[in-house]
């Protein structure tokens, strides 16, 4: 790695946090932040992510969101999800962003 090319990346900011492979913002952020309180109050990772899917269903259906890239405003409204990525993938199998 010492020995490596430095290739340089975007950044994805989202508020004050920031990432380099991607970003979920509405369902899939929602899904993620009930499944890590359920693994955390004992459930298994399969029962903490389909319960956190049933909660996204009936809670995050509409996401209220403005999207600015670069300090031009392309987006604005609700979404149901919302996904910025550099990478291609996420999860290690989830193919979120091909051509990226």
């Amino acid at each position: 790695m010492l020995a490596g090319t430095v290739k340089p990346v975007d950044v994805i900011q989202v508020n004050d946090s920031y990432c380099l492979n991607v970003c979920n913002i509405g369902f899939n952020s929602k899904v993620a932040s009930r499944a890590n309180e359920l693994v955390a109050q004992g459930k298994s990772a399969h029962q903490a992510y389909t319960l956190g899917v049933i909660n996204a269903i009936l809670t995050s259906r509409y996401n209220r969101i403005k999207v600015t890239v670069d300090g031009e405003r392309i987006a604005r409204g609700p979404m149901v999800l919302c996904t910025f990525a550099n990478g291609h993938r996420v999860g290690g199998e989830f193919n979120c962003a091909p051509t990226a």
